[in-house]
């Protein structure tokens, strides 16, 4: 504990000493210390772990730092530290896990053979249903994935998930996901538009 502290603190000092820095060459994708300050940053942050970060202007022209925990509820533990200690009087937002977006649930993802696939999800819906502990079952209805292979429907899945309502909520709160083409006739009463997700989630007490 006492050296993921130390290294979490020896992050925080570099960041704050080198901010001008950073914003700087991380604006500037020519700038030839872009490289210098991912590098940096790799060397910090994954020496605390298998992460993936983030960091730039967001639609606000506000300046952002993403540490990602991939999905791993044990990392999440570990990235939430590292933004307890964040510095709260430079003019950045942190995350210690990827927010939800306010986005037209258009992205993209990648087949077998790297072919790159456009997913509309606005005509997706889904079936919540309690699974205990404050958890859910999802099972997500899209019938435009009848084309992919069961691993890139799985990661279109999680790409959506991830971007409508955020990883911290992805990882504590979904027990399990499934995304399938077409419901069971049984499940066709109780499907509910994918645009409700967020409010029906809610229903089950978390937000």
């Amino acid at each position: 504990m006492k050296e993921e502290d130390d290294k979490i603190e020896a992050f925080w000092r570099w960041f704050v000493q080198h901010n001008s820095f950073i914003q700087n060459s991380i604006q500037s994708e020519s700038s030839k210390d872009r490289a210098t300050v991912v590098e940096k940053m790799n060397n910090y942050i994954l020496d605390l772990g298998l992460f993936t970060w983030d960091l730039g202007l967001n639609d606000e022209n506000t300046w952002f730092l993403t540490i990602s925990p991939n999905g791993d509820s044990e990392l999440l533990e570990i990235s939430q530290r590292i933004m307890e200690d964040a510095p709260t009087h430079l003019d950045w937002e942190f995350h210690a896990s990827k927010p939800a977006k306010n986005w037209n649930r258009i992205f993209f993802v990648y087949n077998e053979q790297m072919d790159e696939i456009e997913i509309d999800a606005n005509d997706w819906e889904f079936v919540a249903t309690p699974a205990g502990e404050g958890k859910i079952t999802l099972l997500l209805e899209a019938k435009n994935i009848q084309t992919l292979d069961t691993e890139t429907a799985e990661q279109a899945a999680h790409l959506f998930l991830v971007n409508e309502i955020g990883e911290l909520a992805k990882i504590s709160q979904l027990k399990e996901v499934k995304i399938v083409s077409a419901l069971e006739t049984q499940l066709e009463i109780s499907k509910t538009s994918i645009v409700q997700l967020k409010n029906k989630l809610n229903n089950f007490g978390w937000h």
